[in-house]
């Protein structure tokens, strides 16, 4: 059995025949001197002489592959205008020539194209001639030799270097705001009518301000989709700072949410400075969580439970993981500190945490509601929504999204890249497309629009960031992020860490009140059938078309 042809024989053979220069078609093609002679004879080459004729290496070379019916070769050679032809050295030679092809160029590629390959590809198969020269130094038949793999390398890294520098460019331009963008955002613009836009005490319109900062900028912003952000820095050089005031003052219609007093408490029973003390109130008896424990109204009782209990067992564990949370990844952090919110919607009725980088329902139905049937060009392909980390979803025959989160696996600080482009771009873009999908469902009345609010969640590490998103007036979504709250490592702290549970709770009650909003009540159903009144109506914008990459754009181009 052969030994298999390695990148280590593929060395060593150029190694014994390192006195041996290869002739092949393309070195003849290229060669700009007089060459006379033929293989069994001595010819010249610029006055000089060389002697070819098969190499031992050719004679021996087990790499051969049985030669198809449209490889065949003539017996004898054809005559050539060239001065350099071909002629068998012995019959052994054209035995051999009418029974087998070279097929170089398979396993050179497998030796990392040390040496030049023939590879056989239509009627004619390409021969390997030697050159014998006893005036070539070993130094430049070495580099006769490596040349080709050499540069190919370098050929290699350069396309690597040229391939990932457009890479980065193409990461660039996908946010650009190109001249589309424009054209789409101000035609969204100029549909709005005056006396239903965010009218400031200045006299302002919010709208307009948008759209004049919208104007000035090179990249996509949460200004194209009509979405303020009073935080935003660029956002402040179009405001003052009273009209910033006011934006973030201004009362949604709907009164925000009540937690039981009764809940508070108990929550309160878990604040102190020893894990012993905190188990202790864990094991305490409570007349909610009893023997006649229902789960539809106690429910937040044990999601209480749970979560402490869930976290002091971390605070237990040696090392305490919360130390090193710069070294775990973020499905570790879903799993054992964020399982709080897999479990606050247990007792909703078909509503689950959807976690796991699940595409989101609200931004696939805005990508594809201007999908139509083929006409003068095919149906487009129907895009997927965004995948992201998990979203607050109840489950049908029609599923909804209330809720969505960003997660990552360590906080890198307020202004940490990741926090940056998640909690300032995609995770509001994201909230607005549920926006919109239940405003939808309510026809956009007035009133009902004013009342929805869409929770919004970002942890990072063990840092949690609650964000909210409503439409409090006119065209414009407002976009408010509270103070990031932490579970702490050092248990001293923890009547801090349950901020971030009593929070957690809050958005959950923020969402049933949504869900009460949009699932209407009966008795509103006779005034809408006997139309006793049209509702008022403000249809809101969808957020600004996501810039595809250029990989899709390609795609879509082919």
């Amino acid at each position: 059995m052969e030994p298999k042809l390695d990148y280590d024989r593929a060395r060593k053979w150029n190694r014994e025949r390192s006195r041996q220069v290869h002739i092949y078609q393309p070195t003849i093609n290229e060669f700009s001197g007089n060459l006379n002679g033929n293989v069994t004879t001595t010819g010249t080459v610029n006055g000089g002489t060389f002697v070819t004729g098969f190499s031992k290496e050719t004679r021996c070379s087990p790499i051969v592959s049985e030669r198809s019916d449209e490889q065949t070769m003539p017996s004898e050679a054809a005559p050539s205008d060239s001065s350099f032809e071909y002629i068998p050295s012995d019959e052994s030679d054209q035995v051999r020539r009418e029974s087998t092809i070279f097929t170089y160029a398979e396993s050179m590629t497998k030796a990392d194209n040390i040496d030049a390959a023939t590879s056989t590809s239509g009627a004619t198969s390409k021969r390997s001639f030697e050159l014998m020269d006893s005036d070539l130094k070993e130094e430049d038949t070495l580099s006769i030799i490596f040349n080709s793999s050499i540069d190919e390398e370098i050929k290699i890294s350069e396309e690597t270097s040229v391939t990932s520098a457009a890479s980065s460019s193409d990461n660039d331009n996908e946010l650009t705001f190109g001249v589309d963008d424009m054209e789409l955002f101000t035609k969204r613009y100029l549909a709005m009518k005056d006396d239903k836009k965010w009218k400031l005490s200045t006299g302002r319109y919010v709208e307009d301000i948008l759209y004049n900062l919208g104007k000035k900028c090179n990249y996509h912003n949460l200004i194209h989709s009509f979405i303020i952000d009073p935080e935003d820095k660029f956002v402040h050089s179009g405001f003052t700072m009273e009209e910033l005031q006011e934006i973030c003052e201004t009362k949604s219609m709907q009164e925000p949410p009540q937690i039981d007093d009764d809940l508070l408490q108990y929550i309160d029973s878990f604040a102190k400075d020893s894990t012993k003390d905190i188990r202790k109130a864990l094991y305490s008896p409570h007349p909610r969580l009893c023997e006649n424990y229902n789960p539809l109204v106690d429910f937040a009782y044990e999601h209480v439970r749970t979560t402490v209990s869930d976290w002091v067992r971390l605070l237990e564990m040696e090392p305490n993981p919360l130390t090193i949370t710069q070294d775990l990844p973020e499905s570790w952090f879903r799993i054992n500190v964020w399982r709080t919110l897999d479990i606050a919607f247990s007792d909703i009725p078909f509503t689950f945490f959807v976690g796991g980088e699940k595409a989101g329902l609200a931004t696939r139905e805005r990508k594809n509601r201007s999908r139509t049937l083929s006409n003068i060009g095919p149906m487009q392909r129907k895009a997927v929504g965004r995948k992201g980390d998990g979203y607050v979803r109840s489950i049908g025959s029609r599923s909804i999204d209330w809720a969505a989160s960003e997660a990552g696996s360590k906080w890198e600080g307020d202004r940490g890249t990741k926090l940056i482009k998640e909690c300032d771009l995609i995770l509001p873009k994201v909230l607005k497309d549920i926006f919109i999908n239940l405003a939808r469902k309510t026809n956009f009345e007035e009133d009902k629009v004013r009342k929805i609010n869409i929770p919004g969640f970002i942890h990072a590490g063990a840092v949690l960031v609650k964000t909210n998103l409503d439409c409090p007036k006119g065209y414009t979504c407002r976009y408010m992020k509270e103070d990031p709250l932490e579970i702490y490592a050092d248990v001293t702290q923890f009547n801090r860490t349950l901020d971030a549970l009593v929070s957690i709770i809050y958005a959950k009650y923020v969402i049933l009140q949504t869900m009460k909003i949009v699932n209407e009540d009966k008795s509103e159903n006779l005034k809408r059938w006997k139309n006793l009144r049209k509702a008022e109506r403000t249809e809101v914008s969808d957020c600004h078309p996501t810039p595809k990459k250029r990989r899709v754009v390609d795609l879509n181009q082919k």
